[in-house]
């Protein structure tokens, strides 16, 4: 685990993907994408099936791990509308387990859409003390946390060019890792992800065990 110092706050960066606010004791975790698996799979393309059961047990690790009473979902929880009754038994009682033991706050994403869980207030934006939790991060914004867009960092060592998705931070915002077992990444040196940094950012790459650290300038 890795502790940062953001907006005045501390928070505690997870190998899972995972943010953790003790003071609020509140976890916060973005693009689970649910149900990706069958949604290519309608359209011909298989992929792996069991993936929700996968993304649901590790997020029941990790939350069980940090000692949270409260859950922020920053949005594409599902792949899309109709994923949640696509669910499998198995992955709908992990779902409502995740809703029983925690307070869940539901972020709506541009995958998800109009899907809210039964009895979930969903907001496009949520002010917690100084900072906003959104789905998509805004150009100018000052003390947010968002998800969206899966970053990843590649660095090169001893000839190996190494890729792992990672927090991506500077004194302005994070933008957090894609939680789920079937999400892709884009690299933070890419354009839609370098712009909203400005001059300088440090990523945090998830290893197994732990958090790496790296400065843009590394990359």
């Amino acid at each position: 685990m890795k502790e940062i110092t953001f907006a005045s706050h501390v928070f505690v960066l997870d190998p899972s993907g995972l943010m953790i606010w003790p003071d609020q004791r509140t976890a916060i975790v973005a693009d689970l994408h649910l149900e990706k698996g069958s949604y290519f799979a309608h359209g011909g393309q298989m992929l792996p099936q069991q993936e929700s059961v996968e993304t649901l047990e590790k997020l029941h690790k990790a939350l069980e791990m940090s000692g949270c009473e409260k859950l922020i979902l920053l949005g594409d929880s599902f792949h899309d509308e109709q994923g949640f009754q696509r669910l499998s038994d198995e992955a709908r009682s992990l779902f409502d387990l995740m809703k029983e033991r925690y307070k869940v706050i539901w972020v709506t994403g541009n995958h998800d859409g109009s899907f809210v869980p039964d009895d979930m207030q969903a907001y496009d934006e949520l002010q917690i003390e100084n900072i906003t939790f959104r789905h998509e991060a805004v150009h100018g914004a000052t003390y947010e946390i968002s998800g969206h867009y899966h970053p990843k960092a590649t660095l090169k060592l001893r000839g190996t060019r190494v890729s792992r998705p990672c927090f991506v931070a500077n004194q302005n915002r994070i933008i957090l890792p894609a939680f789920g077992a079937l999400t892709g990444g884009l690299d933070v040196t890419s354009e839609e992800i370098s712009t909203l940094f400005e001059a300088s950012f440090d990523a945090f790459l998830l290893g197994q065990r732990k958090i790496y650290n790296v400065t843009s300038d590394r990359l």
